[in-house]
C-alpha cells in the first residue's frame, strides 16, 4: 500500500490540477494514514514479541529484532523526513480548498519548487523510503520465519 501511493497512485494524480491534486493528496493520505498507522503500531510489538520468545543469541532472535527496528524506524523517517512536506501540502490543500477543481491558474505566481505538483512529487520520493524500510522488516521477518 505505501509503495503503491508513490508508484502508481502519485503519478495519476500529478496530472490533475493543483486545487483537485491537494484535494487528492489530502484525501489519500488521510486514509492511508490512518490504515498504515494501525497496521504499524500492531505489527512492531509482534515482530518484538517474536524476537522476546526466541532463543537467546540465536539468528531467529536478531533477525526479528531487526525487523522490529526496521518497521519502527518508519514514525522517526516520517517525522524527520516527511512531516514539513506532509504539513505543506495540508497548507496547500486548505488554501485551495475555495478554488475551482479545475483552476489551472490557482498557483500562479508560486515558485516551482513550492507547488503542489512539486510537493507531491517529492512527498511520492520520500515516501519511497518509508516503504523501503517496510518492505525490508517484511523480508527479514519472513527470513526469520523460514530459520
Amino acid at each position: 500500500k505505501t509503495f503503491n501511493s508513490s508508484y502508481s497512485t502519485t503519478p495519476a494524480l500529478l496530472l490533475a490540477p493543483a486545487p483537485l491534486l491537494a484535494k487528492q493528496w489530502k484525501k489519500q493520505f488521510d486514509v492511508d494514514h490512518n490504515l498504515l498507522v494501525g497496521l504499524a503500531f500492531s505489527s512492531v510489538p509482534v515482530l518484538g514479541f517474536l524476537a522476546y520468545r526466541a532463543p537467546p543469541l540465536s539468528l531467529v532472535r536478531k533477525l526479528y529484532a531487526l525487523a522490529t527496528i526496521l518497521l519502527a524506524s518508519v514514525v522517526p523517517y516520517s517525522a524527520l523526513m516527511m512531516m514539513p512536506i506532509t504539513q505543506q501540502l495540508a497548507q496547500k490543500a486548505r488554501t485551495l480548498a475555495s478554488a475551482a477543481l479545475t483552476d489551472v491558474d490557482a498557483e500562479v505566481g508560486v515558485s516551482q519548487e513550492d507547488s503542489v505538483h512539486q510537493l507531491v512529487d517529492r512527498w511520492a520520493i520520500r515516501n519511497l523510503g518509508r516503504s523501503a524500510l517496510i518492505g525490508l522488516s517484511a523480508l527479514v521477518a519472513a527470513w526469520a520465519a523460514t530459520e
